[in-house]
């Protein structure tokens, strides 16, 4: 409160975060910190903590994404101060974004002393430098889309099963795999595919992801199709056709998304 006396900027807290699954004695984690049992009583005793923000260096789908959902309150915006840095943990942007995150920060860019040579931090770097090279472009687009809650995704998990979103008259059915006719495509050998969808209007929606594959169900009766699958990219605000999808380009388990993001615009329409 003193400090923003001064320079009333926003101020946030790391937490070293605790198993948010086992509920394990304080002995076993940094207790002192705002971890998930007591985010209530740091919003009540340090209100002028803006972000009770956590570090993020848990494992697994289970416990990445329940760190995601205790930490998303309304009294506490989405942020990711740091994540280990693997290409896995890249998946996990686009969870951040579906909950409205306002920050995502892999740890230790930089290498910071750790020995690997520029080939191997080129690797590491490149998934994570491909979904920023992405959304920079529509990043206003997406922040909005995330405020309005607009934005769901589907990240890989350890069995590689295939996922299901709900987006009104639609069901997404999300599929995992690499290159490749669509469900046909091999299994990826480390769950890595993610995807991110945006719904536009009712039958509308904005499509990235990689190495996934997405169909659609109407949730009511009657034959439906693809009216238009557009790949592109926004600018000043606009999509931007490149090129059309069609034929097995959308058939075989739906639209396809290789190891690079790409986005698509896809219309839909029940016969």
């Amino acid at each position: 409160a003193a400090g923003k006396a001064e320079y009333p900027l926003p101020m946030y807290c790391n937490a070293a975060l605790r198993d948010p699954l086992t509920n394990p004695p304080a002995t076993n984690y940094e207790s002192g910190g705002p971890t998930d049992n007591v985010l209530p009583i740091w919003k009540a005793a340090a209100p002028d903590i803006d972000i009770l923000a956590p570090d993020i260096y848990l494992s697994g789908n289970e416990k990445v994404l329940k760190v995601m959902d205790i930490y998303d309150r309304p009294d506490n915006a989405v942020f990711v101060p740091e994540i280990g840095f693997n290409p896995i943990n890249a998946k996990y942007l686009y969870a951040t974004i579906a909950h409205a995150g306002i920050g995502f920060s892999p740890f230790g860019i930089d290498d910071n002393g750790g020995g690997r040579t520029k080939e191997e931090m080129a690797e590491r770097l490149q998934p994570i430098a491909n979904e920023y090279a992405m959304i920079r472009p529509m990043m206003r687009e997406i922040a909005k889309w995330a405020f309005e809650g607009k934005i769901k995704s589907a990240i890989e998990a350890e069995d590689h099963g295939e996922q299901k979103i709900d987006m009104g008259n639609w069901q997404a059915v999300v599929s995992f795999g690499g290159p490749g006719r669509g469900n046909t495509a091999p299994p990826n050998a480390k769950p890595i595919g993610k995807l991110m969808i945006v719904q536009l209007e009712e039958n509308k929606f904005i499509v990235t992801g990689t190495l996934s594959h997405i169909t659609f169900r109407p949730t009511g009766n009657g034959a439906w199709q693809y009216l238009k699958v557009e790949e592109g990219h926004y600018e000043n605000g606009s999509f931007k056709l490149l090129r059309i999808r069609n034929g097995d380009e959308t058939d075989w388990g739906g639209p396809r998304f290789g190891n690079v993001p790409a986005v698509f615009q896809i219309s839909l329409i029940v016969r």
